[in-house]
């Protein structure tokens, strides 16, 4: 058991360094460290959540490696739910929304788009949770996302910039960014129903 505790914490650690390296690198490629670049850069849902999880990630490895520490907490379950919901939409999203899109630096793109998604599924499915999460708290999960379309129009109205072109209501509209939007958010609540039954399948197994 602490053998497996060790290595899954080093995978942890492995993968969520790269994740840092890769957004570093991202960002350092056009060497515009102005302001606006900066919050543009901090403004796409695929790179806000790749650092959220990559910090779970470092987390869990720090717990883990600790001479008989834990990972796991309930609050801490619950915030890798969301991880595993926001990288599923973010891989989905540009498989089907964006991969014809130009990425300047691939391999960087390859980690937050392909890589770090199916990680973070492998890890809420080798590392069960803990305790079991109720409908109740499993529906924070969608907070994040509500207040990031809000933000996202809010500010593309004030400096006419959008992260993505579906959320572009310049050249498409509030009415087909709205029904974009709804698609995105049901698609996040099937997959936070599948994550919250195969995670609470599998805390009640293990």
């Amino acid at each position: 058991m602490i053998q497996r505790r060790r290595l899954l914490a080093l995978a942890r650690l492995a993968f969520g360094v790269l994740t840092i390296v890769a957004m570093a690198v991202q960002y350092a490629h056009r060497a515009d460290p102005s302001a606006f670049y900066t919050t543009n850069f901090f403004s796409f849902f695929t790179n806000e959540s790749n650092l959220f999880a990559a910090g779970l990630l470092l987390y869990g490895a720090y717990r883990g490696l600790r001479p008989g520490g834990q990972a796991s907490s309930p609050a801490y379950d619950l915030l890798r739910g969301a991880a595993v919901i926001y990288m599923t939409i973010t891989g989905a999203v540009f498989v089907l929304l964006l991969s014809g899109s130009n990425e300047s630096v691939p391999w960087a793109n390859a980690v937050v788009h392909y890589v770090m998604p199916v990680v973070i599924v492998l890890d809420w499915l080798i590392d069960p949770p803990r305790s079991r999460i109720t409908r109740g708290r499993a529906s924070s999960w969608l907070i994040f996302p509500l207040v990031y379309f809000s933000y996202t129009l809010i500010r593309g109205a004030i400096v006419g910039w959008y992260p993505y072109p579906f959320l572009n209501v310049t050249t498409q509209g509030y009415g087909q960014v709205l029904a974009d939007g709804v698609g995105i958010l049901i698609g996040m609540i099937a997959v936070g129903s599948a994550t919250l039954m195969v995670g609470n399948t599998r805390w009640r197994r293990s």
